[in-house]
């Protein structure tokens, strides 16, 4: 039921399905508190309200015990139920991101919360200053709490030792916080935009990172600039055996905080700010620190209720990420003819868009790699390789695709095409060697199986090159 014009009244009939497994109300008009009697949807496994304007989740949450993905991004909420959620043993996955949750995640004044299952938490777009240290989840292996204004991590760290992927982007860090160095499986750790000045020779020791994001920071590390992780990272553990690190604070140098404000080393965050915030060329060079960061390559420019495209984006040449996500966009994505040389994700989520023809007629993009078109209202996709040659990535979850055209995916990787109305899998999808991962879940097709969908993207493509 997700993008409607839902409203909270409208939901009590839905709420009296007591049989439902899976329910999706994104991006829907409910508005105020959830109310209680929701509750009885106590077989409900995954629930989506994300993109709404729910202020509250009742404590009647805990009665619906198989509960394992909970998603509430994108609305009003200032709190949750916590000890509600801890009596779900199977909760695995929350999304908060994009809502009002300020200071501290959990009231200092709470007990000690601890939620053993859950392995995926994103809280980013919210408003916090501190991690908690009453919340306990032993189990977390994705945390992303990127864009708040976070200061501090407490201990929050040192009781997520099965972390894997962490996100600490664009917040007010001046250290990395205590316990990320003792994460012995973490595999991808950004901290850049924040106010870091130094990094711990330990973090050179874990074994298992492989991308470190750090740009954007008060770091002057001479040469890293140039370096991949592995490099930073032995460049790090030569350090880790020294007696005392004398010298090593000759390396950095404090630039001016006031001159950075959170959005240099190469990246540009006009979020919901383009009204106040024009982008014009001056726009552009004012957070272009040539000194300190030569290289602008990611601009974002989410909720802006953007009707086309600024054809001042087309003057960063360097440009490899493009946020447009959570706008007005339509068919006329481009008003005119754009190249990006360097461009490798493209970011359309959440617009408006009915057919990508302007797109491949009006973007010019060789290097890209990665295109997200999940939550428009599209009917088919392009034949994208033909296009841009080095796309692997395609994201086109939530739309309105009645059918898939094999052609259209040659080339490309990793296709997820979830949530759609797709009526049948072409057996031919399996002549295309080059695809690794297919998600085709929540379509309207009755062949292949459920239990072959479920088994994941080898065996659905083994049984369509079967077919």
């Amino acid at each position: 039921m997700s993008k409607n014009s839902l409203s909270l009244n409208a939901l009590d009939p839905i709420f009296n399905l007591a049989t439902l497994v899976e329910l999706y109300l994104a991006h829907n008009d409910i508005e105020g508190p959830i109310s209680p009697s929701f509750a009885a949807l106590e077989n409900v496994q995954i629930l989506d309200l994300e993109g709404n304007r729910i202020t509250s989740i009742p404590h009647e949450i805990s009665k619906i015990r198989r509960l394992r993905i909970l998603l509430l991004g994108d609305n009003s909420l200032t709190d949750l139920p916590w000890q509600a959620l801890e009596t779900l043993d199977d909760l695995y996955q929350l999304d908060i991101s994009t809502n009002k949750f300020s200071e501290n995640l959990l009231p200092p004044s709470l007990d000690q919360v601890n939620i053993p299952s859950l392995s995926n938490l994103d809280v980013q777009c919210n408003f916090l200053t501190v991690l908690p240290s009453n919340l306990r989840l032993p189990s977390l292996t994705q945390f992303n709490a990127s864009q708040n204004s976070i200061t501090t991590s407490g201990t929050f760290f040192t009781t997520t030792s099965q972390l894997v992927h962490l996100s600490l982007a664009q917040n007010q860090l001046s250290v990395i916080p205590e316990g990320v160095v003792n994460l012995a499986h973490l595999r991808t750790l950004d901290v850049s935009n924040n106010l870091i000045e130094y990094v711990d020779p330990r973090l050179g020791l874990l074994h298992n990172l492989t991308s470190f994001q750090w740009m954007g920071n008060l770091i002057r590390q001479r040469g890293w600039g140039g370096l991949d992780t592995e490099a930073i990272k032995s460049s790090l553990r030569a350090k880790v055996d020294e007696a005392t690190l004398t010298g090593v604070e000759e390396d950095f140098t404090g630039l001016n905080v006031d001159a950075c404000k959170g959005e240099c080393g190469g990246m540009l965050n006009l979020t919901g700010k383009l009204n106040e915030t024009p982008l014009t060329q001056e726009t552009i060079s004012e957070h272009v620190h040539a000194a300190h960061f030569p290289v602008l390559s990611k601009i974002v420019l989410q909720k802006n209720k953007l009707v086309t495209v600024p054809i001042e984006v087309s003057l960063i040449t360097s440009l490899t990420t493009l946020d447009l996500s959570k706008n007005y966009l339509k068919s006329n994505i481009f008003g005119e003819r754009v190249t990006l040389d360097n461009l490798v994700h493209l970011d359309l989520s959440n617009n408006r868009i009915e057919t990508l023809d302007d797109l491949i007629s009006t973007l010019s993009a060789p290097q890209l790699k990665s295109l997200e078109v999940s939550f428009n209202s599209l009917t088919s996709l392009v034949p994208f390789r033909a296009h841009y040659p080095n796309l692997t990535t395609l994201y086109a979850n939530f739309n309105q695709l009645t059918s898939l055209a094999p052609s259209d995916f040659e080339g490309l990787e990793i296709v997820q095409v979830n949530n759609n109305s797709i009526n049948r899998l072409p057996p031919e999808l399996g002549s295309v060697e080059s695809l690794r991962i297919l998600g085709v879940d929540g379509n309207t097709f009755r062949v292949p199986s459920r239990r072959i969908v479920d088994a994941g993207s080898a065996a659905l493509l083994e049984w369509l090159r079967g077919r």
